[in-house]
């Protein structure tokens, strides 16, 4: 009988090691399928700060707004994400240090900077030849 019990308990203590390592196994690739995910939206983020910051100022005489425009666009590309960030808040709310801070005065969610309509006409421009 001690025999039957001993071989029963090591089935047991076996299954239970597969479904531990089984849900260790699930779980991993559940953590690195969202870290991924992640990963892919900040590349986006990235990328469209660049085209937004890149696009969003217009400066320049008519003989060389073309050029300054690609080399702003070209010093973007080796920029990361945190110093985008950062030019993009600095461009968006040039005197502010917090815009949110008094709402009578600047109610955040209908505050643009001079030069956002035509970032946004460029980022549908974008958009629509992304999906194209």
């Amino acid at each position: 009988m001690p025999l039957i019990l001993s071989n029963r308990n090591e089935n047991i203590e076996s299954w239970m090691n597969e479904t531990r390592q089984s849900i260790q196994q699930t779980v991993r690739d559940e953590v690195l399928r969202k870290i991924g995910s992640n990963l892919l939206l900040f590349q986006q983020i990235e990328g469209l700060l660049k085209l937004l910051l890149g696009n969003s100022q217009v400066q320049g005489t008519s003989s060389d707004m073309i050029a300054n425009q690609e080399q702003r666009i070209e010093e973007m590309q080796g920029q990361m994400m945190g110093l985008l960030v950062k030019k993009y808040v600095e461009k968006s709310f040039p005197n502010l240090t917090n815009p949110c801070r008094d709402r009578r005065i600047y109610p955040c969610h209908g505050y643009l900077s001079h030069s956002e309509p035509l970032v946004i006409a460029n980022f549908m421009k974008h958009n629509a030849e992304l999906s194209n």
